[in-house]
């Protein structure tokens, strides 16, 4: 794709009047590997360009998506989405974009090259998964490998130009010994370095608790201290972080209410949005404004003392 339409989108945005103006491209090749009964049953790939745009006329703001973008797309929609923004009410919310440009460190880790080819291999990773859970117990296996490269591409009406390539793989694997009796295990990253023992060992990881859940009895309800797996603290702990923006907050959408500076955990909880782990799924140089990520404690010895907005909470697009 040799055309800048993020660029395009800016200068269109401004000539049809927009004050403010974000385009964000991402390019993504995806692919998916399934498999059920011990077997791989689909495998596909996608090729998925969105360009996403936000647009504000003073306080007035709207955004509009442009699936598969052309010139043409873009010369439809821009003017549309302009003067059905000049024709909202002003934002309660909107504050304005931040306007400065910045340089962006160096994140180590979120792309690996190697996924362009992973689709070859990718089944013998796949089946060396299911062997590994049949090993460990297993009478049946599921599960499905998803992986795939995203290209970013940036641009505001304050001059950011910003790009950045990334990485992904991800993989849940279920095991099942019998109707009642079943194991999982995922495994994520973006560096491929030891794949294939990685699917390995969640195939055997998967068998092992299908093997250990034989002959569970439902549990009586009440309190109980309980070891979770890093699978389900996850779900948990993720939460907090999705809930510690402003917006969602003050619409009531927030598990964390409005509980903020009070003690919410106990003192040996510390929860920080790091935005720089080379593996995390989460990682990036910056935002959608294109301000510099940087690391936000949010729980700090059991406190609620940290939020991650934007510049503005009136911006909602996806980071």
């Amino acid at each position: 794709m040799t055309e800048n339409y993020p660029e395009k989108v800016i200068k269109l945005a401004q000539k049809e009047g927009a004050t403010e103006v974000i385009a964000k491209l991402t390019q993504n090749p995806s692919y998916q590997i399934r498999f059920s009964n011990s077997n791989i049953d689909i495998s596909k790939k996608w090729d998925t360009n969105v360009l996403e745009v936000f647009l504000a006329v003073g306080r007035k703001i709207t955004q509009v998506d442009i699936q598969d973008p052309t010139e043409a797309k873009i010369e439809k929609t821009i003017p549309r989405a302009v003067s059905f923004a000049k024709k909202m009410p002003d934002s309660d919310l909107y504050a304005g974009m931040q306007q400065k440009v910045h340089s962006y460190k160096k994140i180590d880790g979120l792309y690996d090259k190697r996924t362009h080819n992973l689709f070859e291999k990718a089944p013998e990773m796949v089946n060396i998964a299911i062997d590994s859970a049949i090993e460990a117990g297993a009478k049946r296996v599921a599960g499905v490998l998803y992986f795939g490269n995203v290209k970013t591409e940036l641009m505001t009406g304050y001059g950011v130009n910003a790009s950045y390539e990334s990485s992904y793989y991800r993989s849940t694997i279920r095991s099942f010994v019998d109707n009642e009796s079943s194991g999982q295990d995922i495994i994520v990253g973006r560096d491929l370095s030891d794949l294939e023992k990685k699917m390995a060992l969640a195939g055997k990881n998967a068998g092992k608790i299908a093997t250990m859940a034989i002959g569970g009895k439902q549990g009586k309800a009440g309190k109980y201290d309980l070891i979770m797996s890093p699978t389900v603290a996850a779900n948990i702990l993720g939460e907090i972080t999705n809930g510690a923006n402003p917006v969602m907050m003050l619409i009531g959408m927030s598990p964390l209410s409005d509980h903020f500076g009070e003690q919410i955990g106990p003192e040996n909880l510390n929860i920080v949005d790091d935005p720089h782990i080379g593996e995390g799924f989460g990682s990036k140089p910056f935002d959608i404004e294109g301000t510099p990520t940087s690391k936000t404690p949010i729980i700090d010895k059991g406190v609620l003392i940290g939020l991650i907005p934007n510049t503005t909470p009136g911006l909602m697009m996806q980071a």
